[in-house]
């Protein structure tokens, strides 16, 4: 498993008594016994300690790292663990097979890859993220929608107003600034709400994790830049529509 052995020698076969007087303890386990030393320590058991390993997450990252004891049990093997390089696995599992029914013809063949045992932790984040995803995803389709209707009654119902401004003398910019401006403070309005609600329960669902990361005001702010964004992209159209208008067309009843 490539474990990074920190103090102490692993398991050899240069030393038979290793099979059943010896064990090797990752770092959380010498924590807990608050062991200075730990190699030749004895534990409950009766094994002696060889070697110790850095820690490594055999658990999902819901859990910290508890302590392991690693010893060696010939006489009751349940899983074999094989390295293989992945280039062609069909023909390596074909060779394990053969080499499993050789040494054990009686039991069945069963295999699965560490990679997706490890993928199977961490499944109800992966279902959770993409209805995240898609239930973002229409939630923002629908309130372009709902902007969309927003800025085209609005435009309409002031249609008349826009003439005349441009008849004073206003710019086409103006005008789009004039149209915009009431989405653009909803939306820093709604911002400041949801900030607070967003950042709760995206802290209560990190508490779930053992090891997690910080949320900073930076996904926040990008998360409101982004929403400016496709608000004014949303209401651009309409506005720039609106700007550019002939105002005769505007004023021809009036």
């Amino acid at each position: 498993l490539d474990l990074d052995l920190v103090a102490g020698r692993d398991f050899s076969r240069e030393f038979p008594i290793d099979a059943k007087e010896s064990s090797i303890v990752n770092q959380a386990a010498v924590e807990e016994m608050g062991w200075d030393s730990p190699i030749g320590q004895k534990l409950p058991q009766g094994t002696t300690v060889i070697g110790v390993v850095k820690d490594y997450h055999y658990q999902s990252l819901h859990q910290t790292i508890a302590p392991v004891i690693l010893y060696l049990n010939p006489n009751n093997v349940s899983y074999i663990l094989v390295r293989i390089s992945g280039t062609n696995i069909p023909a390596t599992l074909s060779l394990l097979k053969e080499k499993w029914q050789e040494a054990a013809p009686l039991v069945p063949f069963e295999y699965y890859f560490l990679d997706e045992d490890i993928d199977r932790f961490y499944r109800a984040e992966e279902r959770f993220g993409q209805i995240a995803t898609y239930s973002a995803f229409f939630a923002v389709f629908i309130a372009c929608l709902g902007v969309l209707g927003l800025i085209t009654l609005v435009t309409s119902r002031r249609t008349r107003e826009i003439g005349i401004r441009k008849v004073l003398g206003a710019t086409v910019s103006n005008i789009v600034l004039l149209l915009t401006k009431q989405f653009i403070m909803l939306m820093v309005v709604a911002n400041i709400l949801i900030w607070p609600m967003a950042n709760w329960i995206m802290n209560h669902w990190l508490e779930n994790f053992a090891y997690r990361t910080e949320i900073g005001i930076e996904a926040f702010i990008l998360a409101g830049v982004l929403a400016m964004a496709i608000t004014l992209l949303t209401v651009s159209y309409q506005a720039i529509r609106a700007a550019v208008d002939n105002p005769a067309d505007a004023l021809r009843y009036e």
